[in-house]
């Protein structure tokens, strides 16, 4: 069961997966739910472990898809060595060849394959064979749509540094089409792939309409086995205007609308 002020059932799927029908709220809210589950035995368990003095929550707004990209095509991203500095290991978008420090795999889903890495390995057993020597290597997205207030940025990324001087990946953001570029996140190293996603509300200093994000990594010195990769990059507008004969804030006008006009 979710535990909410009022307990909702979870609904079984199959397969082990349940789900659990969220109320209705108004945009811009969030939600605090825990989780309970009983044993055969009668024994029950929370999730998180210590409910309801800690709780999960989850934010409610109105998202549209405004830029969404697995790397399965070309879709204008921009490719810069600064200064002609790098002497290997550029970004490149390929099907990886997996090495001790290069992913072997996409981190796609479903039947993607592709991915931005940086630099795709020759092949034999060296892996510093074109990883990033000198820099710094960057990838900037295009200019990316902003017709909504706020937006969310979701991407995965991988990252890999060992030996010599430790490197790192830095995430920017841009807001004047790239003129100007604050930071988002420094990783200095991922377990595999993982995600990460931030809305743009979170950097209120960072203002404008032409949105660009850039990856950047480098090996300065030269000493060091360095790979970075970036996937599945989404851009999601969110805005919490209300929405004309939307009486209850659910984010559509419908016979519920129509009823509370009564």
């Amino acid at each position: 069961a979710a535990g909410f002020a009022t307990p909702r059932p979870l609904r079984p799927l199959g397969g082990g997966l349940f789900a659990v029908d969220f109320p209705a709220e108004p945009c811009d809210t969030t939600i605090d739910y825990y989780l309970t589950a009983q044993g055969s035995s009668g024994a029950v368990v929370t999730d998180p472990l210590d409910a309801p003095a800690t709780l999960h929550t989850v934010h409610v707004i109105r998202y549209r898809p405004l830029f969404d990209d697995d790397f399965e095509k070309a879709l204008g991203w921009e490719i810069v060595t600064e200064g002609g500095s790098a002497t290997t290991g550029a970004w490149t978008q390929v099907i990886p060849v997996g090495t001790s420090a290069q992913p072997a795999y996409d981190y796609s889903t479903d039947y993607g394959r592709y991915c931005f890495i940086t630099g795709q390995h020759f092949g034999g057993y060296d892996p510093g064979s074109n990883d990033v020597d000198g820099g710094p290597v960057r990838l900037i997205s295009p200019l990316l749509p902003l017709p909504t207030p706020d937006a969310e940025v979701t991407y995965a990324r991988w990252f890999y540094s060992t030996l010599g001087t430790p490197d790192y990946l830095t995430v920017e953001i841009s807001r004047d089409a790239g003129v100007s570029w604050a930071a988002v996140e420094t990783i200095g190293a991922t377990n595999g792939w993982s995600t990460h996603s931030f809305r743009l509300s979170e950097f209120p200093h960072v203002v404008g309409g032409q949105l660009r994000i850039r990856f950047t990594t480098s090996d300065l010195p030269s000493n060091s086995l360095t790979e970075a990769g970036v996937d599945e990059f989404h851009v999601g507008g969110i805005d919490c205007t209300a929405i004309p004969g939307d009486a209850d804030g659910d984010g559509d006008v419908d016979l519920v609308d129509f009823g509370r006009l009564r």
